[in-house]
This record gives C-alpha cells, sequence and structure tokens, in this order.
C-alpha cells in the first residue's frame, strides 16, 4: 500500500488514527501497541498475503531466536551456535528471495549453463527487514538488550511508517516509545508536525520526483547515440529524482511516526551538500550506512588491523551496500565506485591534504551523480552509453536530440530542484528543529503541500517509491 494512495490516505490511515487516539486514552494506553500491530500486518498484505506469510515466518524465527539466545547466555558456545543459525537463516532468506535468480544468471554467463530461473518476485520490504532483525538478535546475543515480548517485537519489526523502505531501526531507540504508553493527541505540536512533514515528503514524491521520473526514464530507455546534453539531463534527472523520492519517503515515514507519538531516527540530512564521499553516507540513507558499521565493518576489523586491511574493509562494506540495494551487476559497479572513493578519500585525508568547500561540494556531486548513472542503468551498456555522451567522448554531433522539444523545461525544473537542495534546510531539521513555527501558517503550507500533491496524482503518471525496489 503507497502512502500516497486514496486507500490510504482516504480509509487506511484515518481508521488506524482514530483507533490509537481512542485506545490511548483507556486502560493507560495498553491497547496502542497491539492495535498498531495489528494495523501494521494489515498494511502489509495489502501487497500480497503470500509476503505477508514470508514476514510472519521471519518475525516468528527471530523473535524464537531471541528467546533462545536469552536462555542460553549462561552457555557462550550454545548462544553463538544460536545466533549464527539465526543470522544463517536471515541471510538464507534474503539470498533464496533477492540473489538466486542473479545468480543462476551469472552462472549462466560464466559458463555456458542453461539453468533456468526460478523467476520469484521479490518481497516488499525485505532487505529492511532483514537486517532490522539480524541487529535485534545481533544485540540480543551481545548482551546489549534483553529479548522483548512477542506483540511489541510484531510492532518494532512492522510499524508501518519504516516497514517497507526505512529506516532501518534499533531496539533502543523504538522499544523504550513502545513501552511508554504515551497519550495521543489529535491537536498536540507533534501531530502537527507529523502532518506537515508528511505533506512535505508527499509534494517532493508526487509534484517533483515524479514529474523528474518522465524525463530520467526517457534518457535511460533511450538505445541511441545520445548528445552530451541528453546524457547530462538524463543523469541529472535521475539524481534530483531519486533524491526527492527518498527524501520524501523519509519526511512521510517520519511524519506519519510523529501522528502516533513515536520518533523514527532521521534517515536523510541534505546528502547533496556533502563536502566528500565520507560525508555523503553520513548524510545520505544514514540508518544503512550505520547498519553496514555497526554489523559489518566493525566485526571484519574496522580500522584495528593494518591499513591495508582497513581499507579492504571499507571496500567491502560498499560492495555489500551495492549488492544489498539490488541483485545486478550494475549495483556491484555502483557500491564499487563508492569504496573506491571512500578509500581515496581516507588516503587524502591521511595525507594531510583539503580542498576548500567551493571545489569539494560540486567534485562531491559530480561524482554522486555519475555514480547515480549505473546505479539506475538496466544494463552495463545502456549506463556506458550515458556517462560517455556526459563526457562528450560518443556523444552524438547534436548536443540536444532526445529533449530538443522540453529540454528547457526540464533545465528550469532542474534549476528549480537545485535551488531547493542546496539553499533550503532539511525539512526534517526545519519542522522538528524549531525553526518552523506550528500555527497557522504551517497549517496553510500542509493543505497547499497535500492539495498539489494529490491533483499531481489525478492528473499524471506516479510510480511507488524507487526503494520499494530495493
Amino acid at each position: 500500500m503507497l502512502f500516497f494512495s486514496q486507500s490510504f490516505l482516504f480509509v487506511f490511515l484515518p481508521i488506524v488514527l482514530a483507533g490509537a487516539l481512542f485506545l490511548s486514552r483507556i486502560r493507560d494506553a495498553l491497547l496502542v501497541v497491539p492495535w498498531l500491530a495489528v494495523a501494521s500486518a494489515v498494511f502489509y498484505v495489502q501487497d500480497g498475503w503470500r509476503h505477508g506469510l514470508l514476514l510472519a515466518l521471519s518475525i516468528v524465527v527471530n523473535w524464537v531466536v531471541g528467546a533462545a539466545l536469552m536462555q542460553a547466555r549462561g552457555n557462550p558456545r550454545l548462544a553463538r551456535a544460536i545466533f549464527i543459525a539465526g543470522v544463517v537463516f536471515d541471510v538464507g532468506l534474503l539470498a533464496i528471495f533477492k540473489y538466486l535468480d542473479f545468480l543462476i544468471r551469472t552462472t549462466n554467463d560464466l559458463t555456458g549453463w542453461h539453468g533456468a530461473a526460478f523467476e520469484i518476485a521479490l518481497p516488499v520490504g525485505i532487505s529492511f527487514y532483514t537486517f532490522t532483525q539480524i541487529a535485534y538478535i545481533s544485540d540480543v546475543y551481545l548482551k546489549r538488550h534483553d529479548h522483548e515480548p512477542f506483540i511489541p517485537y510484531v510492532l518494532f519489526v512492522t510499524f508501518f511508517p519504516h516497514l517497507i523502505a526505512g529506516p532501518i531501526i534499533h531496539h533502543k531507540e523504538m522499544m523504550p516509545q513502545f513501552h511508554a504508553r504515551r497519550r495521543i493527541s489529535l491537536f498536540s505540536d507533534e501531530m502537527a508536525q507529523g502532518w506537515l512533514l508528511f505533506a512535505i515528503g508527499l509534494f517532493k514524491k508526487l509534484v517533483l520526483a515524479d514529474t523528474l521520473a518522465l524525463f530520467a526514464d526517457r534518457g535511460f530507455a533511450d538505445k541511441a547515440v545520445l548528445g552530451v546534453g541528453d546524457g547530462w539531463l538524463t543523469s541529472l534527472s535521475y539524481t534530483f529524482q531519486l533524491y526527492f523520492d527518498f527524501s520524501g519517503y523519509a519526511d512521510m515515514a517520519v511524519g506519519l511516526a510523529l501522528m502516533f507519538g513515536i520518533l523514527l531516527p532521521f534517515n536523510f540530512n541534505s546528502p547533496y551538500k556533502a563536502l566528500n564521499v565520507q560525508d555523503f553516507w553520513r548524510r545520505w540513507h544514514m540508518t544503512l550506512s550505520r547498519w553496514l558499521r555497526d554489523y559489518l565493518y566493525i566485526p571484519l576489523g574496522g580500522n584495528r588491523k593494518t591499513e591495508a586491511r582497513t581499507l579492504g574493509n571499507l571496500f567491502i562494506v560498499f560492495l555489500v551496500g551495492g549488492l544489498w540495494h539490488g541483485a545486478a551487476w550494475t549495483f556491484v559497479i555502483w557500491g564499487a565506485m563508492h569504496g573506491a572513493a571512500i578509500v581515496v578519500h581516507r588516503l587524502w585525508v591521511q595525507a594531510g591534504m583539503r580542498m576548500m568547500p567551493a571545489f569539494a561540494l560540486p567534485l562531491t556531486f559530480l561524482f554522486v551523480n555519475a555514480a547515480w548513472v549505473p546505479f539506475r542503468a538496466e544494463s552495463g551498456a545502456t549506463a556506458a552509453n550515458i556517462l560517455s555522451a556526459m563526457a562528450g567522448a560518443a556523444a552524438s554531433p547534436d548536443p540536444m536530440t532526445l529533449f530538443a522539444t522540453d529540454g528547457q523545461w526540464l533545465i528550469a525544473l532542474l534549476m528549480l530542484c537545485g535551488a531547493i537542495v542546496w539553499t533550503l534546510p532539511n525539512s526534517q531539521t526545519l519542522v522538528l528543529g524549531g525553526r518552523w513555527r506550528i500555527g497557522w501558517v504551517s497549517g496553510v503550507a500542509t493543505g497547499l503541500a497535500v492539495f498539489l500533491a494529490l491533483i499531481r496524482a489525478g492528473g499524471g503518471e506516479t510510480s511507488p517509491f524507487l526503494y520499494f525496489n530495493f
């Protein structure tokens, strides 16, 4: 179910919110957690009951693993065996449903074998709820927290604002909020902030991202030799489409959670303002970066070994991060590009070199923009076609043929997006950081943003959030 669908906006959300408001006023808000858990399950199964069964299996197995780890705390060898079994189950589930067909096709290409792919549909959100639960059982195993009762655990995994596309949450930041049993008020600042953030995210997704998608999709689908202008307009269209699509989801997720008195961790902090690649990954998909650091980079040895080992660990982490986003070599290439860039950045810093922000910001953005090309492309050939066009190496003599009729409109739209990205504060900081006072102005802005978004949704093509594919 999409956050901007009519069934969500006019049926699901009003019913769930009304139920939570009512239940938070009786029995010391004891029933809010099970109510939200049931609602989140209903939210998920709208995309297919089979995927709902898979999610239920994953939850039950990981909850049982957590309970077994608690019982085995006096026996380190048994606890380690249980933990490894839990991780193998989670990784195996992800491998079967996300990577099996990719492995079969790769084997076919490398060996000439003709194995038939299973064509398994990717369950929505499997990467997110799998990583969330690996972190949970890891923390129980490492005694960072105790195991949770079943119903709060179900809500921890399935809470619908974050279930489909993140953020990837930690026990310590969510469970205390679920146990607090706070009363929810329709007229609280949290409710107003939640609606404002949700409206901003709705505008970003439907008005900006989905409009840019029309141009990006055209450029990436074109098989002809592109001109220089076509190449750059294609790449920039996708770069800003992904930005507003993902930041729109992040705003909507945080906003929805706030309506229920829950604060999700920030997952997006103006990443195109980054001054280097490391800074970019501290701002883009922040909870994934945190997960990769805590549950992959540090267990690999982090920076505690030799410098060569540290650089290798960094590169491996970004390769895994690339594969996490999708089962295709284009994602591996994207991960390798960022891994190589982070290694170069580390060597640059160690050499004592610095770069002025006026040069660092555009250089970082140009790299990120170029790296998004293989990330989006259906094949390496498509990525090479666009990148070579951008470089002018194999471009059409005419700099702009694909966007000849609407190139000026697209350039104006991209300039508007750039102005928003580089001159305005991050929306979550703006709303939750006290920089925007809740009042009639924010109310009008909320209504206007929702109105424009719904007009756009009713009059043009819309698409699921891009991170639904990952």
